[in-house]
């Protein structure tokens, strides 16, 4: 699998990033209750975890910077906005794997969520 980096277009990078990251959680889905949901009441990721975790972040923030670079998303805190890329995808993902939602096609539910995070971090000048 070739890493996002090595994906030319920017914006395909974070849109590839965010049907990895579904893709990983449904075919895990009781790792990522575990996790992100505390299914199991005490629950503590190991230091390890966190660090993977940490590093899948980097990753993310990263992804975002070089789309700033290119000027294809606005200028802000690149934690910032891979917080709010993840916090998106992330939240699609727990309602898909709680049960909880309407929309018939979540694949495509799930691409138009990251066209539309998307969208919404581009300048202005790129919204039109």
């Amino acid at each position: 699998m070739i890493t996002l980096a090595a994906i030319d277009d920017p914006l395909e990078a974070l849109a590839e990033g965010g049907r990895r990251y579904r893709a990983l959680a449904l075919a895990h889905p009781m790792d990522f209750q575990l996790m992100f949901l505390r299914t199991v009441p005490g629950f503590e990721p190991s230091d390890q975890a966190k660090a993977v975790a940490a590093q899948a972040f980097d990753g993310l923030v990263a992804a975002v910077q070089r789309a700033m670079r290119a000027g294809l998303i606005a200028e802000g805190s690149p934690t910032m906005l891979a917080q709010i890329i993840w916090a998106g995808i992330h939240g699609w993902v727990a309602l898909e794997l709680c049960g909880i939602g309407f929309a018939e096609d979540q694949d495509a539910g799930a691409d138009l969520l990251c066209a539309s995070i998307q969208l919404g971090l581009r300048p202005p000048s790129l919204r039109g």
